[in-house]
C-alpha cells in the first residue's frame, strides 16, 4: 500500500480553508509538508509545516519547490462566490487557468509521480449534475452563473489529463462549508448566510430560493484528498466528493435552518427569483470515490452547520476583545 510517511508533499495554496485542514491530515500521516501559497486571503499556518510566500502561478517558483516531491497537492484558487463570479466572468477563468495549470507544467518537469488537483462539481453541465457521474464531466456546457470558473476548473483537469505524470487524480467536490471558511464579501453560501442571519434584520438570498444545493463538511472533503494520493490508481481518474444526496437542501430551506440554528427562527428570509441563482439542482453521485478510495462523507449537515456557526461566533467574539484591549 502508498503510503505519505517521510514522503516530500507539497500543497499549493496550503494555507487557505481547505488547505489548514489538508496540511493536518497529512501531518498525521507524517508526511514533510511544504505549503506555497500568496496568503491573499490570510495566512492559516499549522505547525510543523514548511511554508513559502509565492505566486502559485510561476513556473519557476513551482519548479523550484517541486523538486524531488512525492506528491504534489494544487489546491491553489481564485475563489469567489457566485455574487460575485457573475459579474467578473474573464477575471475568473484567466486567473484559476493560470493557477490550474502552471503546476502541472512544472511538476510534469520534475517528475513528480502524483499529483491531486482540486477541481469542483461546477465543471458539470446542468443537464448532467443531478446527479453528477464522473464519466460526465466535460459534457455539455456549465452553467452561465459561474461560467468562467467552470471552464478555468475543466481546463485544468484537461491540462492534467495530458500530462505524462504517472498517477493524476481531479477531484470535483460539492460546496464546501466549516470552521476556517472566509465570511468577506467574497464569501460561498453557508458563510454568506451564517453573517446574514446573525446581523442582518432581513436574510436576503440571492435567486429563487428553490436552488437545490448539496453540502460537504471541510473535514470530510479534505480526508478525501488524502485518500486519492493513497489509494487512486495509475493513470488519470477523477472523483466526486459529496454526500450522495443525503445533504442537499433547497437555499430558501437551507437559509430557515441556519437561521433557527442561530437563534432567530423567525427571522424574515427574502428570495429574489428575478436574479439567476444558478443551475436548478446539484448533487453527486459518489459510488467511485466509496469503491476506489474507501472515502465516504461522516459529518452531516445540521452538526457540520452548528461546528460552523459556534466557530464564526467563537472567532467573531475574539476578534472583538482584541480589538477592545488596543
Amino acid at each position: 500500500m502508498y503510503t505519505l510517511q517521510d514522503k516530500k508533499v507539497v500543497v499549493t495554496g496550503g494555507s487557505g480553508f481547505l488547505g489548514k485542514h489538508l496540511v493536518e491530515l497529512l501531518l498525521e500521516e507524517d508526511a514533510v509538508v511544504f505549503v506555497l501559497d500568496d496568503f491573499s486571503r490570510g495566512k492559516n499556518i499549522v505547525k510543523g509545516a514548511h511554508y513559502t510566500r509565492v505566486d502559485v502561478g510561476s513556473e519557476t517558483a513551482c519548479r523550484t519547490a517541486f523538486e524531488d516531491a512525492d506528491v504534489v497537492f494544487n489546491l491553489a484558487a481564485y475563489v469567489a462566490g457566485v455574487i460575485y463570479n457573475q459579474g467578473h466572468h474573464a477575471e475568473m477563468f484567466a486567473n484559476n487557468v493560470r493557477l490550474l495549470t502552471t503546476p502541472v507544467i512544472a511538476a510534469e518537469a520534475k517528475g513528480v509521480p502524483v499529483f491531486i488537483q482540486l477541481s469542483s462539481a461546477c465543471v458539470y453541465g446542468e443537464a448532467y449534475n443531478a446527479p453528477a457521474v464522473e464519466e460526465n464531466g466535460w459534457l455539455g456546457v456549465p452553467v452561465q452563473a459561474n461560467i468562467g470558473y467552470s471552464q478555468a476548473k475543466r481546463m485544468g483537469e484537461m491540462m492534467l489529463s495530458w500530462s505524462n505524470i504517472p498517477r493524476r487524480v481531479a477531484i470535483r467536490p460539492q460546496n464546501l462549508y466549516g470552521p476556517g471558511d472566509y465570511f468577506d464579501d467574497r464569501a460561498h453560501v453557508i458563510p454568506a448566510l451564517i453573517k446574514k442571519a446573525l446581523n442582518d434584520d432581513v436574510v436576503v438570498l440571492h435567486g429563487s430560493g428553490e436552488e437545490v444545493r448539496e453540502f460537504l463538511y471541510v473535514e470530510d472533503a479534505a480526508r478525501g484528498l488524502v485518500h486519492a494520493a493513497l489509494y487512486a490508481p495509475e493513470g488519470v481518474r477523477s472523483y466526486n466528493l459529496g454526500t450522495g444526496g443525503r445533504t442537499k437542501i433547497s437555499i430558501v430551506k437551507l437559509a430557515r435552518l441556519i437561521c433557527e440554528l442561530c437563534g432567530y427562527p423567525d427571522k424574515e428570509i427574502v428570495t429574489t427569483p428575478q436574479e439567476d441563482g444558478g443551475d436548478s439542482e446539484r448533487w453527486s453521485n459518489v459510488d467511485r470515490a466509496f469503491v476506489e478510495l474507501g472515502w465516504e462523507y461522516k459529518v452531516g449537515l445540521v452538526k457540520g452547520l452548528q461546528r460552523t456557526i459556534r466557530w464564526y461566533q467563537d472567532s467573531h467574539e475574539q476578534a472583538l476583545s482584541l480589538g477592545n484591549n488596543h
